[in-house]
């Protein structure tokens, strides 16, 4: 759905119910990570009031994958 209404054409992930990436993670603060080969490229700060879109856009236009 995602791709088809905005064209998205990252993978993206979403915990389940059970909330098993949380506690695998321990994401205890929601963050915004890019990824590539399993590496990750960028973290953003704590959420929901620490991280910005607008960094991710930033670090994409200064970093093209």
């Amino acid at each position: 759905m995602l791709v088809e209404d905005v064209g998205c054409i990252a993978p993206v992930f979403v915990d389940t119910m059970s909330d098993a990436a949380n506690k695998a993670y321990a994401a205890l603060f929601e963050r915004l990570y890019l990824l590539k080969d399993g590496v990750v490229m960028f973290q953003g700060g704590k959420g929901p009031d620490g991280y910005f879109l607008s960094d991710v856009e930033e670090w994409l236009r200064e970093h093209p994958l």
